[in-house]
């Protein structure tokens, strides 16, 4: 089964974000349910996709989290923040 998510976090508290990732970690693992979710946050980002699909108009990079994080266009387009939500110092 297939889930569409655009920004499913918006308007959510900490705790109920932190409630709904982990429910689609576990949906995800548990009963065989793909997410296809739009978000702008690296922490959902990072929480919950095993791949990550970069649009920029079209598709720009395609891989898993951690290889991503590493690339300087993504972290452009997150404004500097990585997957812990805080800016890049580096």
């Amino acid at each position: 089964e297939i889930i569409m998510l655009d920004e499913p976090a918006a308007g959510v508290d900490a705790h109920g974000r932190d409630e709904l990732y982990d429910l689609l970690h576990e949906l995800s693992a548990d009963e065989y349910l793909s997410a296809i979710m739009v978000t702008h946050s690296a922490r959902a980002i990072n929480r919950t996709a095993e791949k990550i699909a970069l649009i920029d108009g079209t598709v720009v990079a395609f891989g898993e989290p951690d290889e991503l994080f590493e690339s300087d266009h993504l972290m452009g387009l997150l404004g500097g923040h990585g997957p812990d939500g805080k800016a890049d110092d580096t």
